[in-house]
């Protein structure tokens, strides 16, 4: 297990953290390591990290890295029911890290080439509030596949039918339950490309609002 995060703490409280294991027949004395460390600074919106748009040469210039260790489970929050977040991967339960993105042009590819990711998401603002306000998923992409076997990177996925110089926020997400023992840390890296002719926006992804 390499990490459980949390957004509902409240400063000051007592907390209680159960360690136990799962096996059938667990070892009576086993040895573990333990730290508590405060949530990623962008696992919210508002906290997203820049992430370059480059020129497209091919090159991967600008790479960001990123880690999902320590960001929190996401969920909705509807007439004070959880819900899952609208996703083409139909995760239940994601952990995501923000990154804020400006296009230069109509469309660009995000590049992962690590397991730990397996969902992206591309929201823009609906007020002024910016990223502290509503934002609407645009875009959807996954290398979930239906049926299939084994693990798969995100690879290199297209945003398409944006609109130039618009701020856009992007959701990463992780790999949940039984791939939790991946290493939590990614490489991205977003360059310009040419929109696909005759493709909508928001294809593959349900209409969905944050949060």
């Amino acid at each position: 297990m390499n990490g459980l995060g949390s957004g509902s703490i409240v400063p000051g409280n007592t907390y209680y953290i159960r360690l136990y294991s799962s096996l059938l027949a667990p070892e009576s004395c086993s040895d573990f390591s333990l730290c508590v460390t405060p949530l990623i600074a962008n696992d919210e919106p508002c906290g997203a990290v820049n992430l370059p748009v480059g020129p497209g040469s091919g090159q991967c210039q600008g790479t960001v890295r990123g880690t999902t260790y320590g960001a929190s489970a996401t969920r909705a929050t509807t007439g004070g029911q959880l819900v899952p977040i609208g996703n083409c991967a139909n995760e239940g339960i994601l952990r995501d890290v923000w990154y804020r993105v400006v296009p230069p042009g109509p469309a660009f590819t995000l590049h992962c080439d690590d397991l730990i990711l397996d969902l992206a998401r591309l929201y823009v603002p609906t007020t002024a509030a910016g990223c502290a306000g509503e934002l609407r998923l645009v875009n959807c992409q996954t290398s979930t596949i239906y049926g299939g076997s084994g693990l798969r990177p995100l690879g290199t996925v297209l945003f398409d039918s944006l609109i130039s110089g618009q701020t856009y926020y992007l959701a990463v997400s992780s790999r949940f339950g039984s791939y939790a023992s991946l290493t939590p840390e990614f490489t991205l890296c977003a360059e310009q490309a040419q929109a696909l002719p005759g493709r909508s926006a928001a294809v593959g992804a349900r209409a969905a609002l944050w949060p």
